[in-house]
């Protein structure tokens, strides 16, 4: 696909919008001396020219809004030569501008019938991820919360374009109930939850355009029913759990899968360090960033110096806190010692590690990121555990459930003060108590 450039004197209010990293490039190519200089992508951050994703460019056409100071409104352009991308701007302009002339009878403008829903996603997208939002309203939102968004907007997107209804022409305050019903028989089909994730989604983001663009409108998805859900704790059985290890090695860790492009990729799930993650996670009931954050230094003895329970800190709850605005000091989560976590921890080196700030599994990362961490925690698992060819199909979560339904077990009423829920008030005051982790020690035995 040939790639789209604006020239040197390009026409008022075009750029170039890209999809693939949701930026707009309001040039492509320019001379500073004596070199060429390309603007980079926001994802990746290589040279414009080498996108490799160019049908994700589209031209763009920004119309000011008379009367205001900044208003703007906006239209992805269908043309792919950049001469025709100006006519059909030039015809949107006109059209806007004559609607705006015999809908306005007053100077007072009317934004209700300017914002279409495409270009009230893309600013939303902006908003989402934190991009031009001050300091003091950020949300700091996960990658994997960006994501969703993204996915329940653009299965929306392809809902009402099956209805052959156009995104880019249709105006957030013509989205209506029959619009939902588009969706809702579009997503009929997925789990509950995740039906219900969608829903939520959109019920965000129509709130906010509300809000933003001060429509005269009722939430279109204020009254939908979420779907009744029903939770399945699977849990992994001992046998099962001393078969994954056993299948731990490079020649299993083996599998071809198919890249974004169409082509076969060879790929090993194997890492050295599943092993200990793996039982660090069933003897702790910590979740993937938990596992993979965990310090050597978090290990906190009693007097006699011996290990007594692992201090992490509590990102989901300060993760929700962020979210919702709070400044509240989380307290961390605390983890009891027991003789399981004991054994394994003595065989990974405790007493030559012990109040070493490295981290406890995989300490030379180098460059890798968390999320790489964590996705490779998943994805090895779900591979591993596919190849005891039994009838369940559990997930690395299932060691965390594991680990909880025997912690429950034995600490019957005190469970809570020990699983991350942040408003017992052993966690909120910072204080922890002997009794409980002594109990902890003595009576939590994993597979007993």
């Amino acid at each position: 696909m040939k790639r789209k450039k604006l020239p040197k004197k390009k026409h008022k209010g075009m750029s170039i919008y890209c999809t693939g990293c949701n930026h707009n490039f309001s040039w492509t190519h320019k001379q500073e001396n004596g070199k060429t200089i390309e603007p980079l992508c926001k994802k990746n951050g290589r040279s414009f020219s080498s996108c490799k994703c160019p049908e994700k460019h589209s031209y763009k056409k920004t119309v000011h809004i008379p009367g205001t100071s900044k208003g703007t409104t906006t239209k992805l352009l269908n043309s792919t030569r950049y001469e025709d991308a100006v006519v059909e701007g030039i015809e949107f302009r006109t059209n806007f501008l004559g609607e705006l002339l015999s809908t306005n009878s007053s100077t007072e403008l009317n934004r209700n019938n300017l914002i279409y829903l495409f270009d009230a996603q893309i600013e939303y997208v902006d908003f989402y991820s934190d991009v031009g939002v001050p300091p003091h309203k950020r949300k700091n939102r996960s990658k994997q919360q960006v994501s969703n968004m993204l996915r329940a907007l653009t299965l929306f997107n392809e809902a009402i374009e099956y209805q052959n209804i156009n995104k880019r022409i249709l105006r957030c305050d013509k989205v209506s109930e029959i619009h939902v019903g588009y969706f809702h028989t579009y997503i009929n089909g997925y789990a509950a939850n995740t039906y219900n994730r969608f829903i939520g989604a959109l019920k965000a983001f129509f709130k906010w355009a509300i809000k933003t663009y001060s429509l005269k409108i009722e939430n279109p998805f204020e009254d939908v029913n979420s779907k009744s859900t029903t939770y399945q704790i699977e849990t992994i059985e001992q046998s099962e759990f001393k078969g994954l290890l056993s299948l731990l090695n490079h020649n299993n860790g083996k599998v071809d899968r198919v890249s974004k492009t169409g082509k076969l990729v060879k790929k090993n799930m194997y890492r050295p360090f599943l092993k200990s993650a793996f039982q660090l996670a069933l003897h702790t009931g910590g979740r993937r960033e938990e596992i993979m954050g965990m310090k050597w230094s978090m290990i906190k003895e009693d007097s006699n110096g011996h290990p007594l329970y692992i201090e992490v800190p509590n990102l989901k709850v300060q993760r929700s806190n962020q979210t919702l605005g709070k400044s509240k000091i989380v307290a961390p989560k605390i983890i009891p010692v027991t003789k399981g976590l004991h054994e394994i921890l003595i065989r990974m080196g405790y007493h030559k590690k012990k109040d070493n700030d490295q981290f406890i599994i995989y300490p030379n990362r180098e460059n890798k990121s968390m999320d790489w961490l964590t996705s490779i925690l998943s994805r090895s698992f779900s591979h591993f555990y596919a190849l005891l060819e039994n009838e369940k199909q559990l997930q690395f979560k299932c060691l965390r459930k594991t680990y909880l339904t025997y912690l429950n077990k034995a600490m019957k009423g005190s469970t809570k003060s020990l699983s991350s829920h942040s408003n017992q008030k052993v966690l909120d005051t910072h204080y922890i108590d002997p009794k409980i982790i002594s109990k902890a020690i003595r009576e939590v035995e994993i597979f007993s």
